[in-house]
C-alpha cells in the first residue's frame, strides 16, 4: 500500500474470512453468531459491512482445520466412549461450536488445542507414591461402589 508491503492481515470482512475458512458467508455468519463474535441481532447488510479483527479470528480459522470429531476423541485422549460422553455432558470437554438446543449443531467437533490443554491438566496431577498404593482403591472399583461415575 503506497509502496509499503503488507505482510500480515489486520482485519477481515465476512467475505474474506469466508474465503480463508472455506465456508459460505451466510453459514459463517451463523457460526460467528453462535460463537458470540458478531451480534446475534445483526442483519445480513450489517454482517456484510462488518470488519473483524484478524487476531481474534485466528482461532476461528485454525481450529476447524485440526478439529477432532466426537467419535475420535476417545482414542485421542486415551479413554473410552462412555468416559468422553460423561466429560462432554458435564462440560469438561467443550465442543468447538456449542450446542444450545436440539439440532443446533449436527457434527460435534473439539478443538485439538482444547483437548491438548485437557491432557496437560491431567499430566500435571501428582503421581501416587508406591508406598501408599495399598491404601487406595482402583478408580473403576471406586466408581462401581457408589463414589460416582467416572
Amino acid at each position: 500500500m503506497l509502496g509499503v508491503e503488507i505482510t500480515d492481515r489486520r482485519y477481515y470482512t465476512i467475505y474474506s474470512l469466508s474465503a480463508e475458512v472455506g465456508v459460505d458467508p451466510p453459514r459463517l455468519c451463523r457460526l460467528l453468531k453462535k460463537l458470540d463474535q458478531i451480534p446475534s441481532t445483526a442483519t445480513d447488510v450489517e454482517n456484510g459491512n462488518m470488519v473483524l479483527d484478524a487476531a481474534t479470528m485466528m482461532p476461528v480459522i485454525e481450529a476447524p482445520k485440526t478439529a477432532v470429531p466426537l467419535q475420535d476423541v476417545a482414542e485421542y485422549i486415551g479413554g473410552n466412549r462412555g468416559q468422553v460422553e460423561a466429560l462432554y455432558r458435564v462440560g469438561t470437554l467443550k465442543p468447538l461450536v456449542p450446542r444450545t438446543g436440539r439440532g443446533f449443531v449436527r457434527h460435534v467437533v473439539f478443538a485439538r488445542q482444547h483437548l491438548n490443554d485437557f491432557l496437560a491438566e491431567i499430566d500435571e496431577l501428582p503421581e501416587l507414591a508406591l508406598d501408599t498404593v495399598a491404601n487406595f482403591h482402583p478408580l473403576p472399583y471406586a466408581c462401581q461402589r457408589g463414589v460416582g461415575t467416572f
